[in-house]
């Protein structure tokens, strides 16, 4: 649903955008800032289409971005890896059972 909206939101911004370049330069004060007006115009659709097409690709499952690896942190961001033995399937099985376990149990005291 929210990236629905920010598509939505997106394609708004970008149609105001193409109104703005496509404006009559009588209907600015001077002809300076009616270059100004399609500039920043111009400046804006490429950022927003930009991001509409990153929020579009990303919804698919398919990451467009400045990500370089790090953490904002300068830390360096390493995927976990999968399990490969049975031995490491059963331990995570088990984490995952206890994690399950801890939470019904709060849930119940919580009531």
């Amino acid at each position: 649903m929210i990236p629905a909206i920010g598509l939505m939101i997106g394609g708004y911004i970008l149609l105001r955008c193409c109104e703005l370049m496509g404006r009559a330069e009588t209907q600015f004060s001077s002809k300076s800032a009616a270059s100004t007006v399609r500039l920043l115009a111009v400046l804006c659709f490429l950022v927003v289409g930009f991001l509409t097409v990153d929020l579009l690709i990303g919804t698919q499952g398919l990451r467009l971005s400045f990500q370089t690896g790090t953490s904002r942190n300068g830390s360096s961001v390493a995927e976990p890896a999968a399990p490969t033995s049975p031995e490491e399937l059963d331990r995570e099985r088990k984490e995952l059972q206890e994690m399950t376990r801890r939470r019904e149990e709060a849930f119940k005291q919580a009531k």
